[in-house]
């Protein structure tokens, strides 16, 4: 009887040390999996602290800006989101992106911020207008909200607030209005065929 009881506890060990040794592999697979747009971003912004020589390059996509003030024609709370592409040159590597740059004024107070899109997130970037464009409006009674955000935190957001049928929609922190989602993925699309353009060139 015994030798039945250690045998079955040897197989017992034996099982439970093959499924965790089998999931703690797949864990540290799952984990060491490089994040390519991440190792990106961080080498983007080491280079800023890192004493290094580059080049920086800008071509200016085009605004999005809600309320009507396409030219700035009234001194109070302008606000727009402008989207330039990026090529930065450092040594033997080139990198291409994408940056929001948002600015809001008003007779008070002035602010200003910048945030990357890597070429890699436009495809989750459109997806995200796409079904904003389809949830805005629709008929609810409750608290909702939709959100996309890219590793380095652009955002374009649409809320349903509570007790309410106000839809609030932003692009990075901006109000914007349902007509600027068009737009807005005209430009992003008319930025990634400048990127696009750019690398056959150099080819």
């Amino acid at each position: 009887m015994k030798k039945k009881v250690m045998a079955f506890a040897c197989i017992l060990m034996a099982s439970y040390c093959f499924f965790s040794c089998d999931s703690r592999t797949a864990s540290n697979s799952s984990e060491e999996k490089p994040d390519s747009v991440t190792a990106k971003l961080k080498y983007i912004d080491s280079l800023r602290n890192s004493g290094t020589y580059y080049h920086l390059e800008s071509w200016d996509i085009g605004r999005i800006i809600d309320n009507g003030y396409k030219k700035y024609e009234s001194i109070a709370d302008r606000h727009s989101v402008e989207i330039y592409v990026n090529k930065l040159s450092v040594k033997a590597d080139t990198l291409y992106y994408l940056q929001l740059s948002y600015w809001e004024s008003s007779s008070y107070s002035e602010r200003r911020e910048s945030k990357i899109v890597d070429i890699e997130e436009l495809k989750s970037f459109y997806n995200a207008i796409d079904d904003i464009k389809q949830q805005y409006g629709k008929d609810t009674n409750h608290y909702e909200l939709y959100l996309y955000q890219t590793k380095a935190e652009a955002s374009l957001s649409l809320r349903r607030l509570i007790n309410s049928d106000y839809w609030d929609l932003k692009l990075c922190s901006i109000d914007i209005s349902k007509d600027d989602l068009d737009e807005l993925k005209n430009l992003l699309k008319k930025a990634e065929k400048k990127v696009s353009e750019m690398k056959t060139a150099k080819k």
